[in-house]
């Protein structure tokens, strides 16, 4: 993972933690991320799986829970991506017919249909460094969790 973070690509975390999952450990949801069922949240700027990077990264940390077994996961977001802003989508998303559709007024949905990769949330003003992905199968997975963010 360090190779591919010296070498330009975004560093992206994930906290996970398994309160309110019965059966399964923050780890448990860390190896389903990596290899199992890609779990879709639902969140304010669209559905998908969300992640810290930059000066927000520590959030992370802090979705792992207090006194729960959690997990950190390390990612990298390959330079071949395709990533779009959020306030870019946005404005797409309104000139779109396509949004007449209520499956396609979620951004995150859109942002998919459209072939979009990842939404990055903080790429404008002063909104979290987080970021929407759309296409798990585009990033790269550090195999072992971490126990903090560095």
């Amino acid at each position: 993972m360090n190779k591919y973070v010296a070498a330009g690509e975004r560093e992206l975390f994930r906290g996970l933690d398994s309160y309110g999952i019965k059966g399964k450990t923050g780890e448990d949801l860390a190896e389903q991320f990596r290899s199992g069922d890609m779990y879709v949240g639902k969140g304010i700027f669209g559905n998908g799986i969300y992640v810290a990077y930059g000066s927000d990264k520590y959030d992370a940390q802090e979705y792992t829970g207090v006194g729960i077994e959690g997990a950190i996961l390390r990612i990298s977001l390959p330079k071949s991506a395709k990533v779009i802003s959020y306030d870019k989508l946005i404005e797409e998303q309104n000139k779109d017919f396509l949004t007449s559709y209520p499956a396609l007024q979620d951004p995150g949905r859109y942002a998919a249909f459209k072939g979009y990769d990842v939404i990055d949330v903080g790429a404008t003003r002063n909104r979290p460094k987080y970021m929407v992905v759309l296409n798990r199968t585009t990033l790269r997975v550090q195999e072992e969790s971490i126990p903090e963010v560095h």
